[in-house]
């Protein structure tokens, strides 16, 4: 029987909040250097499957070298939340739709 394989969220403190509700286990980085040092532990963990790291805190040259090079863990950018007034939190979730899958969701009814 294999070990069991988790998800672990790599971001700053405002945005941990959200995935330690959902369950998701954090890392909190408050700089890119913190970051960096939390990302290389994290991919040499073998009880992490997935990596979701916030794209602010890591180069995106790195990402792209990690997630090119390794099979695991999988190292999955997302973009850190930035509803303004003129946004919509439906158009926002809209927009990481689309920037995810390529093509334009549209939601609700």
């Amino acid at each position: 029987m294999t070990a069991a394989r988790d998800v672990c969220a790599l971001c700053a403190p405002g945005v941990a909040s959200g995935f330690a509700l959902a369950g998701v286990p954090t890392r909190v980085a408050m700089s890119r250097s913190e970051a960096e040092v939390l990302l290389d532990s994290l991919m040499k963990d073998p009880s992490i499957a997935v990596v979701l790291v916030q794209e602010s805190l890591i180069d995106e040259p790195r990402i792209a070298a990690l997630g090119s090079t390794r099979v695991a863990p999988l190292l999955v950018a997302f973009p850190a939340p930035a509803v303004s007034g003129a946004q919509t939190a439906e158009s926002y979730v809209a927009e990481i739709l689309r920037r995810s899958i390529g093509y334009r969701v549209r939601l609700g009814a």
